[in-house]
């Protein structure tokens, strides 16, 4: 899909990959986060995450459309860049969570070797995160053009194995004919938003320098509402067979490891974009860290290899937590700042309204 922007910024297709890209790491390609959040629920819970993709879409629309009005593109953001207090709120807890989303993809990554080779990946982590450290020297120009490479073939992938375990399992019984009370319900309800309000939140880093790319308002509800769709038929692909075959959920990677029953090929393919998918997240989370740590470290810290050395191993460190502990100890905390943060976006922006 080629649809220019007029005055020459983002296309509707980059917007749409861009968003998703922000997403996909270890923990959503592999499933372990959408099992986390919606496995338990079945079929409802299939039905709060297409709905939380398009809220998810909503409020990556309206934060590219405030920052751009207020013409902020850092983490000194919006209408808290003159309010100290809430300003170094949200700064200090965007920067912490940062290093922990980057501390799990390097988990991912320790994982995704154990997967392959049935023997510890901590070197391999130690490799993957000294690449990343390097590569985070150098920025990330290129990150939008490995999302789009990347994103595509993710989705390929996660479609076979959707459609083979389907085809293995004649329907979708297992997934909607359950009974679903109203405490299920209500706790769905809840973990979607949570899951929403954390990946918006954790997004921040990257979304609001990128806002400044996307200058055409129609082009940016176009790209928005295709994120939204992509989104949604990505993650039933990623849900759907863990649904049907939830006995592989007790594994770190549970789409990786289903994958092996697909076909050796798909899974050795599948392994390879998700070490991509791992490495570009960690990357751009890697970055997003450096530049905001390189103007607000002390002195003997300015110097970018030393500030990336150490930025890098304190993620490490936060890695050796564990793959799945983390994401379900960090992504709920991250999931009600999110929600107080929008809230306080949205009150500020009401507040500047009526002035």
């Amino acid at each position: 899909m080629k649809v220019k922007d007029k005055d020459g910024g983002a296309t509707v297709f980059t917007i749409a990959i861009f968003f998703i890209g922000l997403f996909v790491g270890a923990g959503f390609m592999s499933g372990q986060e959408l099992w986390q959040f919606f496995g338990k629920y079945k079929g409802i819970g299939v039905i709060f995450l297409v709905l939380g993709a398009f809220l998810q879409g909503f409020l990556g629309f309206f934060i590219v459309k405030t920052a751009n009005k207020n013409q902020a593109y850092n983490l000194n953001f919006l209408p808290f860049k003159n309010n100290k207090i809430l300003n170094s709120i949200f700064s200090f807890a965007q920067i912490i969570f940062t290093f922990f989303t980057v501390g799990i993809m390097i988990a991912g990554a320790n994982s995704l070797y154990e997967s392959l080779f049935l023997k510890s990946g901590f070197w391999f982590s130690v490799l993957f995160t000294f690449l990343v450290g390097v590569t985070a020297y150098f920025g990330i120009d290129g990150i939008v053009l490995i999302f789009k490479v990347v994103m595509p073939m993710l989705i390929i992938i996660s479609a076979i194995i959707f459609f083979v375990t389907l085809r293995k399992n004649n329907s979708f019984s297992n997934v909607f004919l359950v009974k679903i009370s109203v405490k299920d319900a209500f706790n769905a309800l809840k973990d979607s938003l949570i899951y929403v309000f954390h990946n918006v939140y954790l997004g921040l880093a990257l979304l609001i320098p990128f806002s400044k790319k996307v200058k055409n308002n129609e082009v940016s509800i176009k790209g928005f509402l295709l994120s939204s769709l992509a989104f949604s038929v990505f993650s039933v692909f990623i849900l759907t067979p863990l649904i049907i075959n939830s006995n592989f959920a007790v594994y770190s990677l549970p789409l990786l490891e289903l994958s092996k029953t697909v076909s050796p090929f798909i899974f050795y393919v599948f392994s390879f974009f998700l070490c991509v998918a791992m490495f570009s997240s960690c990357l751009s989370s890697s970055v997003a860290i450096i530049d905001v740590l390189s103007v607000k470290t002390p002195p003997f810290l300015k110097n970018k290899v030393l500030l990336i050395g150490v930025c890098i191993s304190i993620c490490f460190i936060l890695s050796l937590i564990g793959f799945k502990s983390l994401i379900s100890i960090i992504y709920p905390i991250s999931g009600y700042l999110g929600i107080i943060f929008t809230f306080c976006l949205l009150f500020y922006s009401r507040k500047a309204k009526i002035k």
